[in-house]
C-alpha cells in the first residue's frame, strides 16, 4: 500500500456519542466550573452596574437638595435682614410720624378692690 493511500483514505471509524441524559450531566467538572464562574462574574457585573447607576442618581439628588438648601438659607438671611430693618428704631420713629402718634403722658391705672374671675 502506498503512503499516499493512507492519507486519502476516508475515516470510516464510527464515533460513539452517549445518549443525552441532560445538558449538565454530559459536561465534565472543568466545563461546569467554567460555566458557573462565567455566570457568577456576569451577574456580579450586572449588579455592579446597577449599584453604580443608583449611586450616580443619588448623587444628583443630593446635589439638587443641597442647592435648594442654599437657596432657602439665602432667602432666610434676606428675610432676617428685612425683619431687623423693620424693627430698627429709626424705622419705628418714621412710622410714628407717619401715623401722627404722640408720646403718652401720665398713665392712670384703675384699681379694683374686688377680685373677679371669669367662669366658662
Amino acid at each position: 500500500m502506498s503512503p499516499l493511500f493512507v492519507f486519502s483514505k476516508k475515516n470510516t471509524k464510527k464515533h460513539y456519542y452517549p445518549a443525552k441524559k441532560g445538558f449538565l450531566k454530559n459536561l465534565n467538572l472543568k466545563h461546569k466550573m467554567s460555566a458557573f464562574l462565567f455566570i457568577t462574574v456576569f451577574l456580579l457585573a450586572i449588579t455592579y452596574l446597577f449599584q453604580i447607576n443608583d449611586l450616580a442618581i443619588k448623587g444628583f439628588e443630593i446635589k439638587s437638595l443641597e442647592d435648594k438648601i442654599n437657596d432657602i438659607e439665602q432667602k432666610n438671611k434676606n428675610l432676617e435682614m428685612n425683619v431687623t430693618e423693620l424693627q430698627s428704631l429709626s424705622n419705628i420713629e418714621k412710622l410714628k410720624k407717619e401715623l401722627n402718634m404722640v408720646k403718652a403722658g401720665q398713665v392712670d391705672y384703675i384699681s379694683s378692690s374686688v377680685s373677679v374671675t371669669a367662669r366658662r
